[in-house]
């Protein structure tokens, strides 16, 4: 678990949101830059002109529009989610589209199904680049655990990224999403948890490897300089989603901080600050953003829309278990009951009592959804004798069927 699991609110969704809108427009001015540095990004921020969103932002809203409009129906419809993100690139090609995507928009809108149309590139191998990552972060708004986050990242690259790492870069940034709306920005971040969780999610020995250089660096204090030699910062999913991680690992409870680290390691510096911002975003609130960057956004009003409809009601969604997982704006659990967390929790009891840390140990080896982790978090730190002392410290948890 990475930090004390918090709720979803509105204002977390808002800032994920902003966020990543926050980081693309203000990172778009120094965009294949090798670095940035630290008195052109702070011109920038006091500018008086409006920040313009790239690809980035305009694909995010595509994809946060899709997910809005399916509220009581399975929420990624992958044929038209292909079509959508078409549409959008027909609207706005000079929003920056990278050099493959008109062609594989323009197929689909010719009609060629979109399985075909993410094969039309790289020898057909399809794109590993960092498009699919940078738009994927609402999925995180209507995933019920970490592995459907990454789930649903997985399935919403499809329609652009055949290659295996363009899918992987929006499965880890979507679980980084997830995980950063449900921690609380009241207690520190665990990185070294944050980054075991991500390597349980994405089954990638390269990407495996680019965490383990990511906790290095974030150890170590590295620079954005530094972190872009070690990382990458280029437009390649492995050579971008890292390093986003690092700018938030370093920063995770400054969200303006975590941009700036992101936008000075320079390169694609649009894209991995959107990434970055995303995530710190989601830990802290809008309500932590500048005021006066957000009202020079262009894409403003559209996301405060979004949010609210994303955010104003439960958010639910059938799980894989037939119950019903939601996000909701209380600090209410959903429905958790005795015998879901009998199940997520025997293996700890397997040899007689257990301890607090053993309990939140066996629901995550059993990847029990945050609400069922997150009403574990209210037990005392203690030894348990038997699993069913925990009804004296949870006695409102009803039995369940």
């Amino acid at each position: 678990m990475t930090a004390t699991f918090a709720a979803v609110t509105h204002d977390k969704v808002l800032g994920l949101l902003l966020g990543g809108a926050l980081g693309d427009a203000l990172g778009a001015p120094f965009e294949g830059r090798p670095s940035v540095d630290a008195a052109d990004l702070a011109a920038e921020e006091r500018a008086p002109s409006r920040l313009v969103h790239t690809d980035d932002t305009a694909l995010t809203l595509a994809l946060a529009e899709h997910l809005a409009q399916r509220r009581d129906a399975e929420r990624l419809d992958v044929d038209a989610l292909a079509l959508e993100f078409a549409r959008a690139w027909r609207a706005e090609p000079w929003r920056g589209y990278g050099s493959g995507t008109p062609h594989v928009f323009g197929l689909i809108n010719a009609g060629v199904p979109w399985t075909e149309a993410s094969r039309a590139t790289f020898q057909g191998q399809g794109s590993y680049g960092n498009g699919a990552a940078m738009r994927v972060a609402p999925v995180a708004l209507v995933a019920d655990s970490l592995h459907h986050a990454a789930e649903l990242g997985q399935r919403s690259a499809e329609p652009t990224h055949s290659h295996k790492h363009g899918q992987h870069g929006a499965a880890c940034q979507a679980a980084a999403a997830y995980l950063a709306l449900h921690s609380d920005p009241a207690h520190p971040l665990d990185r070294t948890r944050f980054l075991q969780d991500l390597a349980r999610a994405v089954r990638s020995r390269p990407w495996h490897e680019k965490f383990d250089r990511v906790a290095e660096l974030t150890r170590n204090g590295a620079r954005p300089k530094h972190t872009a030699h070690a990382l990458g910062n280029d437009a390649s999913s492995l050579g971008s989603v890292p390093t986003a991680l690092t700018a938030f690992l370093t920063h995770p409870d400054e969200t303006t901080q975590t941009i700036r680290y992101a936008i000075q390691a320079g390169g694609d510096a649009d894209t991995i600050a959107a990434m970055a911002g995303t995530l710190a975003g989601a830990r802290n609130g809008a309500t932590t953003l500048s005021r006066a960057l957000i009202s020079r956004l262009e894409a403003a009003d559209q996301l405060h829309h979004l949010a609210d409809q994303l955010a104003g009601h439960p958010i639910t969604l059938p799980s894989r278990q037939g119950r019903v997982r939601g996000v909701t704006d209380t600090n209410t659990n959903p429905a958790v009951t005795r015998n879901e967390i009998i199940d997520a929790v025997e293996d700890a009891f397997r040899d007689g009592s257990a301890t607090t840390q053993e309990i939140l140990d066996a629901a995550i080896r059993y990847e029990a959804p945050v609400e069922l982790q997150a009403t574990l978090q209210r037990l005392p730190d203690r030894t348990f004798g038997h699993v069913r002392d925990l009804w004296d410290h949870l006695p409102d948890v009803p039995l369940g069927d």
